[in-house]
């Protein structure tokens, strides 16, 4: 299996677990808004090791962790704010059905050139899907394993937009790379800049269902927003 392949895995796997964990905790031990707080201090300290990692860099890994944190306590803020009860097997069940698309999408594209070389818009189109049902799914039950798989959803599409197009796709206009392999330094710091565009993903999701809910009503019914309270008279 090619570095890339491995790496995506592992790093969806990782990213998941300790957004998944970050969430938990959150709920528990962060009041409401103030978990926004903690998950931008996560990735405000990403940001300088991110930039060392460049010497040294096993810190992206720290860096990914960091950012994946905070993704998890942006979470976290939705669900104390509207005091939804966490469901731990439902948010275990939405993370193995991501991985497993994941894993399933891996090793249906490992060997084939053609569709290796389209991977980045594969994976939009492998991921994208998941993201709407869990959406759809999401307005129409309002369970935890359908809002927190989509949130993990928006992580695992950011990942692969980031590691997919920069190990596949370098310079201007959308060209193939030459063909040399990226290294394992490389997959690790476009894999450090994905987990950055999933903390801002996500975290704009959140607060724009907290903060805009009537405006967003047209993707997040009311049932799953908080509403807003009417001014006196």
């Amino acid at each position: 299996m090619k570095p890339l392949l491995q790496h995506t895995i592992i790093f969806t796997f990782f990213a998941l677990t300790v957004m998944l964990f970050s969430t938990m905790i959150g709920c528990a031990v962060i009041p409401e808004w103030y978990a926004l707080l903690f998950g931008l201090a996560c990735t405000i300290i990403a940001i300088p090791i991110h930039m060392r990692a460049m010497r040294t860099e096993r810190l992206y890994l720290l860096s990914i962790f960091l950012n994946a944190a905070g993704a998890g306590f942006s979470v976290s803020a939705y669900y104390t704010v509207t005091k939804t009860p966490l469901d731990f097997l439902q948010m275990l069940a939405a993370i193995g059905l991501l991985l497993l698309l994941t894993a399933v999408f891996v090793f249906l594209t490992r060997n084939e050139p053609k569709v290796i070389k389209w991977k980045f818009f594969a994976v939009l189109l492998a991921f994208i899907l998941p993201l709407i049902a869990f959406l759809v799914l999401w307005n129409r039950h309002g369970a935890v394993l359908f809002s927190f798989g989509f949130f993990s959803a928006i992580s695992v599409l950011c990942f692969y937009s980031i590691l997919a197009w920069n190990t596949h796709f370098k310079g201007t206009g959308g060209k193939r790379a030459a063909s040399v392999a990226p290294t394992e330094g490389s997959i690790l710091r476009y894999a450090s800049f994905g987990s950055f565009g999933l903390y801002a993903a996500i975290t704009f999701v959140v607060i724009t269902i907290l903060t805009e809910g009537d405006s967003v009503a047209d993707i997040f019914p009311s049932d799953i927003t908080i509403k807003k309270k009417k001014k006196e008279n």
